[in-house]
């Protein structure tokens, strides 16, 4: 099992080579992220509420920054993440995009945010590296306002390229540089519909829906809910 040291040691090192190597593999990697972010914002388009919006776990944050850049109700943007690499990509990306977001180095289990501070938030390839995602979604739901919402964008276990992967894995280990570049080996656990719906409405939200993106090739689901408001 990886410390935590080691696993920001892993990011730091994915981000740094993410952000300067023009191999082949990272490069797939970035062009993936920036098509498969297409795809988010156009479906996410349609679910968003407010006027503020949170990235977990940002990565790159390219997703957040291309919804925030074509949003002009968006007014405060903030983007976490527990290495310092990815912050370093994020603003690097934001300059290019023209926006402005606040940019955190911090702990998704303990997000340095105030209670009930967003109206929207959210991870994309976040939860599905955790054995229990629920106190990450708890945290989520702590910091989203009353009627906000929280979104968590996971693989769906059922999606043909899943399998296909399982399949070519002892395969892909042969390619020199492979295990440098790629992350998604690292995930601890594929749910299903059924079980994420469960983890949501254990974190405390309520009208928790599933969507499978199609346009991902059935690779990419949503799981929605809001945060309850109190009477």
């Amino acid at each position: 099992m990886l410390s935590e040291l080691d696993r920001k040691k892993i990011w730091d090192d994915f981000w740094k080579k993410q952000s300067s190597s023009g191999e082949l593999i990272p490069t797939i990697i970035r062009w993936g992220r920036y098509y498969f972010s297409l795809i988010y914002v156009k479906f996410i388009r349609k679910h968003y509420i407010g006027s503020s919006i949170l990235e977990t776990g940002c990565g790159s944050a390219e997703s957040t920054l291309l919804f925030a850049r074509d949003n002009e109700n968006i007014k405060d943007i903030v983007l976490l993440d527990f290495s310092s690499q990815s912050i370093k990509v994020s603003r690097k990306k934001s300059m290019t995009y023209g926006i402005a977001p606040h940019c955190i180095l911090g702990d998704i289990f303990f997000i340095p945010l105030k209670h009930s501070s967003l109206d929207f938030v959210w991870n994309l390839g976040l939860l599905e590296h955790f054995d229990n995602p629920i106190p990450i979604i708890r945290e989520m739901v702590r910091v989203s306002r009353e009627g906000g919402r929280v979104v968590g964008i996971v693989p769906y276990k059922y999606a043909p390229i899943i399998f296909m992967a399982f399949l070519l894995k002892p395969f892909t280990r042969l390619t020199k540089g492979y295990d440098t570049f790629q992350t998604w080996e690292e995930a601890k656990q594929l749910w299903s519909p059924r079980e994420y719906i469960q983890k949501f409405k254990e974190a405390g939200l309520k009208r928790v829906k599933v969507y499978i993106i199609f346009e991902s090739f059935f690779f990419n689901m949503v799981i929605m809910g809001n945060k309850k408001r109190m009477k």
